[in-house]
């Protein structure tokens, strides 16, 4: 009996991808034959998941375009759930007909990693196909397994010889620069930023001490969600969990995804202090002007980035430090960014204008 269940399980999660197949296909031909006489900024990678911080990047990096080329059309190319979509065919037919000052653009992230197959699927595909055109990633993580698979990366991307990688932290930025020989690597702030006193937060009434952003154990998890909540509870902190990726159906939240950022910045603007090892959850901590505590992930994504920041991001690599240094936080609250400071920050974002 247990076994007829698992076969009806199995059979309808096959016929729920086949129908998403379908979907995403129908999608993104539609869109990208509705658009094909207009001039073009087109978006690879484009998350189609519950993930607010993939989103957020999405809704980033199409403000950035709107404000550096207001004439262009911005066309999504969503990464696809399973490998064995055939973007190859997608992406030749973009390729066949982009004019000269069409644009293509891959969101970041883990992009240039291992870590997650269908994300780096979607660089591999595209330095196949955009192999006379000029690609940019944004600020990623770089991050592989294993010497032979960087050398990989660093392969396909050479031998292109038109990729520039944002590298979103000074780690990446080093490692990227000793792998690959062929590429150009910037180091630039994660994307989110560019939302820095764009997105206005909502008021909430409600009043906590933590907000604890923390990922469930995966791939890039190093410190136990259960350490971090006995020391609020020893220490007498109210606290609230939550994550950056959302209960809720990715179809609403694309169809909502700016109005669900803002709640989303409010339930962190509602906290004294943020503890978290999601690099977005720092990121919108920021956003909602309320100093975090970072916790270090496999990747470094999160522990490498606080070099960004001279004030309201604090590193706890040993969780023993916590308590002390919740403490500490609470006590010294936020502190605003000077205008020369949020200013200085964008300026990294027009950096990336000179190279499009």
């Amino acid at each position: 009996m247990q076994n007829v269940q698992n076969n009806i399980w199995d059979s309808e999660g096959h016929t729920k991808d086949l129908i998403s197949a379908l979907q995403y296909q129908m999608n993104v031909s539609l869109q990208y034959q509705m658009n094909v006489s207009l001039q073009c900024i087109y978006i690879l990678g484009t998350p189609f998941s519950s993930n607010l911080g993939d989103i957020a990047q999405t809704i980033a990096i199409k403000a950035w375009c709107k404000k550096y080329y207001p004439t262009h059309k911005i066309i999504e190319i969503p990464s696809p759930k399973w490998i064995g979509y055939d973007l190859v065919s997608l992406y030749r037919t973009i390729n066949e007909n982009m004019r000269e000052h069409d644009k293509i653009i891959i969101q970041g992230g883990i992009r240039i990693s291992d870590l997650y197959e269908n994300e780096s699927f979607v660089f591999k595909s595209a330095i196949s196909c955009f192999s006379d055109k000029q690609i940019i990633v944004f600020p990623t993580t770089i991050s592989f397994s294993s010497e032979e698979v960087a050398n990989q990366f660093a392969e396909y991307s050479d031998i292109h010889g038109q990729v520039t990688l944002l590298a979103r932290d000074e780690y990446s930025a080093k490692y990227a620069k000793s792998i690959f020989k062929n590429t150009k690597i910037m180091l630039c702030p994660d994307i989110v930023h560019f939302l820095y006193d764009k997105v206005v937060v909502c008021d909430s009434d409600i009043e906590r001490d933590v907000l604890f952003v923390k990922r469930d154990f995966d791939k890039e998890n190093l410190v136990s969600s259960e350490d971090c909540i006995k020391i609020f509870d020893d220490c007498g902190y109210s606290y609230k969990s939550t994550d950056t990726v959302l209960s809720l159906n990715p179809d609403f939240i694309h169809g909502h995804a700016e109005k669900i950022l803002r709640r989303e910045l409010a339930f962190y603007a509602s906290s004294k202090v943020v503890v978290t090892d999601r690099m977005h959850g720092m990121i919108f901590a920021l956003l909602a002007k309320t100093p975090v505590i970072v916790l270090p992930t496999s990747t470094g994504k999160t522990q490498n980035s606080v070099s960004f920041y001279s004030k309201n991001v604090y590193l706890c690599s040993d969780i023993s430090r916590l308590s002390a240094l919740l403490e500490k936080v609470i006590k010294t609250g936020w502190v605003d960014f000077s205008d020369t400071e949020v200013n200085a920050l964008m300026k990294e974002f027009e950096k990336i204008k000179e190279m499009v």
